[in-house]
């Protein structure tokens, strides 16, 4: 990655964009489109899970499935942190 581009990165990264590459090399042959587009999937949810949740979602009331509807909000949020702390750790080690 040339110098031009990491400053492009953390410029971007200073505007509040959340950045994610991985390099060729860490593809390994796998797709570009494909992972971008799973990135782009898990990022969703991640944001969804992640940012403030709206107070009413934490009212105690048992969904369909009988699931404990805050509870339902919080496993989800560890999951994507979960998720977003190995992404966050890969993109890390290759700067």
């Amino acid at each position: 990655m040339t110098k031009a581009q990491r400053q492009a990165i953390h410029e971007l990264r200073e505007a509040g964009y959340a950045i994610g590459i991985f390099s060729p090399d860490e593809l390994r042959n796998a797709s570009q489109q494909d992972v971008e587009t799973t990135l782009m999937r898990e990022g969703n949810e991640a944001i969804d899970v992640l940012s403030p949740p709206d107070p009413e979602d934490f009212e105690d009331e048992i969904d369909d499935k009988g699931t404990r509807v805050g509870l339902d909000i919080l496993n989800r949020r560890s999951r994507a942190l979960k998720f977003a702390t190995q992404l966050l750790t890969i993109y890390r080690e290759n700067l």
